[in-house]
């Protein structure tokens, strides 16, 4: 056996050395009760590793990042009640996400045309918006298309075709969770002044 010991109170690491025989040049680290056998694989393994949960936490923060919840910037009590959540507003653009719950399917068991006719109007009105912070939006007129059933989690995406001072021209999608097109729309809505009501409470919400 190697002679030789080390011990370090400050980082509670305690070296000893293990027989020749068995893991030549290699020693027994011990750090708050986990043990590791280190040497040049054992190091490159633990390296390795480290890196890989770097990446994974560098992963796994983007996409918090990325499907973080917005606020819709305004109080909205009917889309609240349905559960939209908002993962995209702005430039012109938005992306909703919606869980149909069971009161809201209809007698073939898929998310109820009224439900998606609601979740493309404010997924429209959310782009027309997306960066007018000064203006709420009215719907003015929409159409939809339904295409195939909507069934499971829905993603609504839209985006600003056209605009003018008082006027937004918007089109939006629906998708399934696997990514087939259930539902489309196109909308025309006027931007609308916030203004504060009397007292002093908060601009009211238009859309």
């Amino acid at each position: 056996m190697t002679a030789g010991f080390h011990h370090c109170a400050r980082n509670r690491l305690i070296s000893r050395p293990v027989p020749s025989t068995s893991i030549t040049g290699q020693w027994l680290a011990v750090d708050g009760g986990v043990s590791a056998v280190l040497g040049a694989d054992g190091a490159r393994q633990r390296r390795q590793q480290t890196l890989g949960r770097a990446a994974m936490l560098a992963t796994e923060h983007a996409n918090f990042r990325r499907h973080a919840l917005l606020n819709f910037r305004a109080n909205i009590p009917f889309v609240n009640l349905l559960g939209f959540t908002l993962h995209r507003m702005e430039n012109g653009e938005s992306e909703l996400h919606y869980t149909p719950k069971p009161e809201h399917l209809n007698s073939h068991g898929v998310a109820h045309g009224g439900a998606a006719m609601t979740l493309l109007d404010v997924a429209l009105s959310v782009a027309a918006r997306s960066d007018t912070p000064e203006h709420g939006i009215v719907t003015i007129e929409m159409k939809s298309t339904f295409m195939v059933p909507a069934k499971g989690p829905l993603v609504a995406k839209a985006r600003r075709i056209r605009r003018t001072r008082s006027m937004a021209f918007v089109e939006g999608w629906i998708y399934d969770a696997s990514g087939e097109m259930c539902t489309m729309a196109t909308g025309t809505f006027r931007y609308v002044e916030r203004k504060k009501l009397d007292g002093g409470t908060p601009p009211m919400a238009t859309d």
